[in-house]
């Protein structure tokens, strides 16, 4: 290949779209959601189990908050480990603070507010567009997973690419 050729694709690539995602995990996988959709991410003190929908006020609006992880893992979903056990699940995130939880609130298609519950705290991560892939329909149904649009494959030319896979979420399915 001569140099020219190599400029030529490294052009290519650069001109190529980069799109921002707000990443999160849940229990041993990696989600994530266009930034352009998320309005806020918050903290609250953990409470005891209690129900998969709850309310919270931001800005004196009222904003459901679902347990995400139930819609993508549905009943059986794996859990996190409960402070003062002393050894934890595989599937706990390892930097999990576990007396806080962490609230992503995003705005869906029609307008709506509303507020996920996620493992850990988010963070930006930029993606290159050739990066997204389908995901396949045997890992789907075998790791009984809901609401995938789509698996990204990690980048290392992207200075701020995970190590593993990560799944973009479609909110609007998993509410259907």
């Amino acid at each position: 290949m001569t140099q020219s050729a190599l400029v030529r694709i490294r052009k290519a690539r650069s001109q190529e779209p980069i799109l921002r995602l707000l990443a999160f995990q849940l229990r041993h996988h990696w989600f994530c959601l266009p930034l352009a959709i998320a309005r806020r991410v918050l903290q609250r003190e953990l409470t005891p189990a209690g129900p998969a929908m709850d309310l919270i006020q931001l800005r004196q609006e009222n904003i459901p908050v679902l347990d995400i992880a139930q819609l993508v893992y549905g009943k059986d979903r794996p859990q996190l480990a409960q402070s003062g056990e002393t050894n934890p699940p595989a599937t706990a995130p390892e930097d999990a603070n576990l007396s806080v939880q962490n609230i992503v609130v995003i705005d869906l298609s029609r307008g709506d507010p509303v507020g996920l519950l996620v493992d850990g705290v988010p963070t930006l991560k930029r993606v290159r567009q050739s990066a997204f892939s389908p995901v396949p329909p045997i890992y789907v149904t075998t790791h009984q997973l809901r609401g995938l649009s789509s698996v990204i494959q990690p980048d290392p030319q992207m200075p701020d690419s995970l190590t593993q896979p990560m799944f973009l979420l479609n909110v609007e399915a998993l509410l259907q």
